[in-house]
């Protein structure tokens, strides 16, 4: 019988055109042999049912592969999403995968030139995505698109929420940017004051535009109270191991969480239930951080990410080191003159 799931990501590649500070697979990503992507893709839907598969990468649109492996997903009965920097010009492309019943998640951190070159590592390739959303809503595309609050940003999440109302876009992710093991994520990440500060513009604008708002990257309820923030959507780590954003990749290896780097096996010579309920993976759900102990919110948030705390705490059995941020550090941003 099949393992049936909600979501599987699919890293269809780990080559990318951007370099980009922000990213959570910056140690995996580089140049990669995708073509074994579509026997993998076979083999995953040999031994699941998928409700939905979220391509995603390194950049999906830079695999040859990529629309035989919607196809395959599709004749299986998946609903499909790409997630995207949608950099890369090719209108074809996006039309054949808007013919496909493909939805598109975008990353648009800022409209401001300056800080997207920035963030995204490489320079001039806003006006492309910019380009890009329009030619994919014009032909009727869906779009979702995607935002991470960093130091860098913060000043002009304004300006594109505005740019993203007047465009109709008005379902939109917001994540903190999320701890991982990259060189960036002291300079990156917002201390609490200020991450507070963001979600409230947030708050503020889906309240004024009726935009709808959902945060995914959980955080702990010490830090970010979600009643706090009536317009937005707080999402946390399920206790069911098959509702977590399971990650294959183009090799068969399958992981808890995008955000994780730990291989639990491979689809090609393990089982899904072997992988999903070994001692590795239940401990997600059992080991609880010493600094939540006792703590009446644990329930609710599960003290925040267990990747992040992976990646720097060297165990996910510490509280999310977001905790561990100075609530009133200024922010310090090395650009000036964003213009």
């Amino acid at each position: 019988m099949k393992s049936q799931f909600f979501n599987i990501n699919f890293e269809i590649t780990h080559s990318c055109n951007l370099k980009c500070k922000y990213c959570y697979n910056s140690t995996i990503l580089g140049n990669s042999d995708s073509s074994r992507s579509i026997n993998t893709i076979k083999k995953l839907y040999s031994k699941a049912k998928i409700k939905q598969l979220t391509i995603s990468g390194g950049e999906p649109l830079l695999s040859d592969l990529l629309i035989e492996c919607i196809l395959h997903a599709k004749i299986n009965g998946s609903k499909v999403a790409v997630i995207t920097n949608a950099t890369i010009n090719n209108d074809n492309k996006y039309k054949e995968l808007i013919n496909f019943g493909v939805d598109f998640q975008i990353t648009l951190n800022s409209i401001n030139q300056k800080v997207y070159d920035f963030l995204s590592g490489k320079e001039g390739y806003l006006k492309n995505v910019l380009k890009n959303i329009k030619l994919i809503l014009a032909n009727n595309g869906r779009i979702i698109p995607t935002v991470i609050l960093t130091k860098y940003n913060l000043s002009t999440i304004q300006d594109t929420f505005l740019f993203l109302k007047e465009n109709n876009l008005n379902t939109i992710i917001v994540n903190r940017y999320n701890l991982s093991n990259n060189p960036h994520y002291k300079e990156l990440t917002l201390n609490h004051n200020e991450l507070r500060k963001g979600y409230n513009i947030i708050d503020n604008l889906a309240a004024k535009y009726g935009l709808i708002i959902t945060s995914n990257v959980c955080t702990p309820h010490c830090i970010i109270n979600p009643s706090d923030y009536s317009n937005i959507h707080f999402g946390l780590c399920p206790d069911d191991s098959k509702m977590k954003p399971l990650t294959v990749d183009y090799k068969g290896n399958f992981r808890l969480c995008n955000h994780s780097m730990i291989n639990l096996g491979n689809i090609y010579n393990d089982s899904f239930e072997d992988m999903l309920y070994s001692d590795y993976s239940l401990s997600w759900i059992s080991s609880i951080p010493d600094y939540c102990n006792d703590c009446e919110k644990y329930d609710k948030c599960k003290g925040g990410c267990k990747a992040a705390a992976e990646q720097i705490e060297g165990t996910k059995d510490k509280v999310d080191p977001i905790v561990k941020l100075n609530e009133t550090q200024p922010l310090t941003c090395n650009i000036k003159n964003w213009g």
